[in-house]
């Protein structure tokens, strides 16, 4: 899969998703930490891109 199209293929899923994870981390880690889980989440699924799809 071409970069572009892994890197759009994971914004609509971020864009989709991120909300849910952030709520989800908020309600499990608080406010404070939920931006970093947010972000490394999606870095993971970034490095792991090809394994998802």
């Amino acid at each position: 899969m071409r970069e572009t199209e892994a890197r759009d293929r994971l914004a609509a899923v971020y864009d989709e998703c991120a909300p849910r994870v952030y709520a989800y981390a908020v309600r499990h880690c608080g406010p404070t930490e939920a931006d970093d889980v947010v972000a490394e989440t999606f870095a993971i699924a970034w490095r792991r891109l090809e394994a998802l799809i």
